[in-house]
């Protein structure tokens, strides 16, 4: 994040076939930040 709170970016891969563990590993980013709380304001 940066300093105004904003995302500075992520890329994610994963082997093809692999949509869910893609899918699984972006919720627990966006849980674990403050960006989901600073968006639904």
């Amino acid at each position: 994040m940066s300093a105004e709170g904003l995302p500075i970016g992520v890329q994610l891969i994963a082997p093809m076939g692999q949509d869910r563990l893609l899918l699984e590993l972006s919720l627990e980013i966006e849980q674990a930040s403050v960006f989901k709380q600073n968006y639904n304001k």
